[in-house]
């Protein structure tokens, strides 16, 4: 079971991670589970096509079998964090092999935006993985995944869920490929006639944080 629209009540569980930013021009597409040889290079290249940069939450093992895919989605512009090593639910997972599982290959990135697998965390997970990442969360899953939905339902779920500041989790997989190279090419239209953009979260965290810093000397 998945929420299309997160219930806000949920942010007050990890009041620390990030589900949806305050802002009133962009939007956030964001990818979980890859590298996939048989998507990634398409995405990237439909993300090109689009004008759009987005963020790419990618899995250590992953990482470490496609390092020029890696490569290729920095080198285009977009952001790069972590999903895990292997894609573990911190529930069923001791607090260590969880917290060890969150560390990414030094070799290979070095972000601290991480996404914890299903959004799955125990309270101790969270409160030390928050001393050292920002945790990023989403507030709309559209259901690219869900093989009950077509690709005509993900573009409606996006339209019908997101507005600025939304957070967006969709994924990097072959599955996945089919139907979000109509949802994102409909969707990309949807809202720039709507006046929004596709953020890099990056940028927006660093803009919040010297914000905070000018404000607090």
């Amino acid at each position: 079971m998945y929420f299309k629209k997160v219930p806000f009540f949920f942010s007050l569980l990890l009041p620390k991670a990030i589900w949806s930013i305050h802002t009133k021009e962009f939007v956030y597409l964001t990818f979980d589970d890859g590298p996939h040889p048989s998507s990634t290079p398409y995405l990237l290249d439909l993300l090109d096509s689009l004008d759009i940069k987005a963020n790419f939450f990618c899995l250590g093992s992953k990482a470490i079998k496609y390092p020029h895919l890696i490569q290729d989605i920095t080198s285009r512009g977009h952001d790069l964090g972590y999903h895990g090593f292997d894609h573990l639910s911190g529930w069923t997972t001791s607090h260590s092999a969880y917290v060890k599982n969150a560390e990414p290959p030094r070799e290979l990135m070095s972000s601290t935006l991480y996404r914890p697998p299903y959004g799955r965390m125990t309270w101790s997970q969270y409160n030390t993985i928050t001393k050292s990442k920002d945790i990023i969360m989403w507030d709309v899953m559209p259901g690219d995944f869900d093989e009950k939905l077509t690709k005509v339902d993900v573009l409606n779920n996006l339209k019908n869920n997101s507005s600025a500041g939304s957070i967006i989790a969709l994924h990097d997989t072959s599955h996945s490929w089919n139907k979000n190279k109509y949802a994102l090419s409909e969707f990309s239209l949807y809202n720039y006639d709507k006046g929004l953009r596709f953020g890099l979260l990056s940028d927006t965290l660093d803009i919040n944080r010297n914000y905070l810093a000018d404000n607090h000397r």
